[in-house]
């Protein structure tokens, strides 16, 4: 993941940032509004999926449609992307370190999840790239469906 950094065909002017309207008319591109996962609500952001990149850009509060650019990232460095069953909008992306043995995870909420995740399969998809998809399932259990026989019946591996 890179930061800070100028991606593409885009007009990026040092003064005002990027326009979003130029990534939104790209038939190559697509946008999709998001924030960060985490305890406190995020600020919104624009996430754009391009024919090989992926970019967060923060909208300006004074200039309307300008944003700046706080991280990208090659779709060749994506290793997984997962679902969170209990929070259909949240998305979770697994980057590839440098170094090809750690990840760097990034989560977000995002609108249009689902479209969001298949236009990027598609991309990487039109890359020849290996990315691996998941949904991530909590396996919740109730407390009704805990009985004797059911404990009994149950395979916990250690």
């Amino acid at each position: 993941i890179y930061t800070r950094s100028i991606v593409g065909s885009v007009r990026c002017v040092q003064e005002t940032g990027y326009d979003i309207n130029d990534w939104m008319t790209m038939s190559t591109c697509s946008v999709f509004e998001c924030q960060e996962s985490g305890n406190e609500p995020g600020k919104p952001l624009h996430m754009v999926i391009s024919e090989s990149v992926l970019l967060l850009l923060e909208p300006e509060a004074k200039k309307k449609n300008f944003c700046t650019l706080i991280t990208w990232a090659t779709l060749h460095t994506l290793a997984k992307i997962e679902r969170d069953q209990d929070n259909p909008n949240k998305i979770i992306f697994y980057w590839h370190k440098t170094d090809k043995r750690d990840f760097l995870k990034q989560e977000f909420i995002v609108e249009k999840a689902s479209d969001c995740v298949n236009f990027l399969v598609g991309q990487i998809k039109k890359l020849d790239c290996n990315v691996e998809r998941s949904v991530r399932n909590k396996n919740k259990i109730h407390e009704v469906e805990v009985t004797d026989t059911s404990v009994k019946q149950t395979n916990i591996d250690k």
